[in-house]
């Protein structure tokens, strides 16, 4: 066990939820029923046995009526006779990344520990303070666990339609300010922060939701970093989102096969040259309005939870504006989509639309007074597509962004559609999907053909009305010239051409030997 002497800190958690009751068949209704039969087998006693001992046998209780089921974590509220309240954090396997006992859950769990220290004492963002932790299963409660010094607060999403417009907007400063404070913490790799033999902290191999279900068998130890480059890093994120989709047994075809290549290839254009090779930057992946806790009489945040996957990452991946207060840039009915509707979400727009400049104007000021040294101003201008581009590079879900970035990057004059119906049928697809254990879509001519020519299948039904190969004949390779973008930015300011550093309007680059599906 390890523990900490205590602070002055307090988290107030947040109300009991009843969440609605999912279809009894439902495999979310089942994982909540193991979550629940999971949640009933801990140990109270154990619990508070466990924290009095940290505190050298001082008697505790633990407040049942604040207990919070959330969807990874049980909290629970520990009492101390002297008045000292924790909040005990306790993982539930049935939705942990890998069982306890897997090395990979520790790593991942001593990482996420060592790296709210660290913040703690490098910055001023208020990280709860940690008292007492074990990664194992080999202590009283039978399983992992963290207790934290309580802070007081309520989240801001429960406030962000009722506070003042002036308390809303000093929150909105301290929210940028801290995100410049982390771009600060800088190392020479991507990866977690983990302590090494000695006690030195150290940037090891980077795990993800994601990679850390992969087998040493399919994802080598060698590939998981600490990586020395962004592009490494984000290839890597397009290699684990294949692998997991063929893991986990989804229905994956040529054709998204081939969604994700043409995905990868826009590295060049959205990955900007000078950030390649660093610098790597503290990054919170959920820096948001449901783990940012405030004061709402003062609108002063007061703590930032949910540190798990907390790592080292590019700064581009970092400096950019929260999913928040972008919502007036993402494409027209993204808030549709998403749980609730508009009706529930419409409160993302307004918020967008009155304080995303103040976020903005802020991580600039910033900036300018710790001397980072990087303009953040460009980044920021940049920031929208290379976020929605690393999104669709690490999930299958926002592969729905390639339209939005193919249209960013070659306007109207090369069609995506077109380009991929090519891709069907070119030899180097079926190879890839071959490879890939990825069965070819029936009616594919798979042979080799002359330079300058590709086979023709019935797909091409979908893009020229061309049924056979008969009544297409040959269809020669063409090459075909990037068209000229004019790219000022999601904002209206001028950005630079990904790799090339110079401005996008000023380039006509070729892209050769590009198959189209038809002329």
């Amino acid at each position: 066990m390890h523990s900490e002497k205590s602070a002055k800190l307090r988290i107030t958690l947040p109300p009991p939820t009843t969440p609605p009751i999912p279809s009894p068949k439902s495999p979310k209704r089942a994982t909540e029923v193991s979550k629940l039969r999971e949640k009933d087998e801990i140990s109270i006693w154990a619990l508070c046995q466990t924290a009095s001992a940290a505190r050298k046998g001082i008697p505790s209780s633990c407040n049942l009526n604040s207990t919070h089921l959330g969807s990874k974590n049980v909290i629970f509220q520990i009492v101390f006779e002297d008045n000292i309240t924790w909040i005990a954090r306790l993982p539930l396997e049935s939705a942990a990344p890998r069982p306890f006992n897997h090395p990979l859950f520790r790593e991942y769990f001593e990482s996420m520990v060592t790296t709210m220290k660290y913040v703690r004492t490098q910055t001023s963002v208020p990280v709860p303070a940690v008292r007492a932790w074990d990664p194992s299963c080999r202590n009283l409660i039978c399983r992992p666990y963290l207790f934290l010094e309580e802070i007081q607060g309520e989240k801001l999403a429960a406030h962000v339609s009722s506070l003042e417009d002036s308390l809303m907007r000093n929150l909105i400063r301290q929210w940028a300010r801290y995100t410049m404070q982390l771009a600060n913490l800088r190392s020479d790799g991507v990866g977690l922060l983990q302590k090494d033999s000695d006690g030195t902290i150290v940037i090891s191999r980077l795990l993800t939701p994601r990679s850390i279900n992969l087998d040493d068998s399919q994802f080598p130890p060698r590939s998981r970093g600490p990586y020395r480059s962004a592009a490494d890093y984000l290839f890597r994120l397009s290699v684990v989102k294949k692998l997991g989709t063929l893991q986990e047994h989804r229905s994956k075809t040529h054709s998204q096969q081939l969604r994700a290549t043409l995905i990868e290839s826009l590295m060049i254009y959205l990955l900007d040259r000078n950030y390649i090779n660093g610098p790597y930057v503290m990054h919170h992946p959920n820096l948001s309005v449901e783990n940012i806790h405030i004061d709402p009489s003062t609108g002063n945040i007061t703590g930032v939870f949910d540190w798990e996957w907390t790592a080292i990452l590019p700064l581009q991946s970092h400096i950019h504006v929260p999913d928040e207060l972008n919502y007036e840039f993402m494409p027209p009915g993204e808030l549709e989509k998403e749980p609730g509707g508009l009706a529930l979400n419409g409160w993302k727009l307004d918020l967008s639309k009155k304080f995303r400049q103040t976020f903005e104007e802020e991580l600039v000021t910033s900036a300018e007074q710790i001397k980072f040294g990087y303009p953040v101003d460009e980044i920021v201008d940049r920031s929208l597509m290379f976020t929605m581009f690393e999104k669709a590079l690490k999930e299958v879900e926002s592969e729905k962004y390639l339209p939005a970035l193919w249209y960013h990057v070659y306007g109207s004059t090369l069609s995506y559609d077109q380009v991929r119906g090519g891709m069907k049928t070119a030899q180097w697809g079926l190879e890839i999907s071959k490879k890939s254990g990825i069965l070819s879509p029936p009616g594919i001519i798979q042979e080799v053909h002359p330079r300058g020519r590709r086979p023709v299948s019935d797909f091409c039904t979908n893009h020229c009305g061309v049924r056979s190969k008969s009544e297409v004949g040959s269809i020669e390779i063409s090459n075909t010239t990037r068209p000229s973008v004019d790219d000022k930015g999601p904002h209206g300011r001028n950005s630079t051409d990904g790799l090339t550093g110079t401005s996008k309007r000023s380039q006509n680059r070729d892209v050769n030997d590009i198959v189209l599906c038809c002329k």
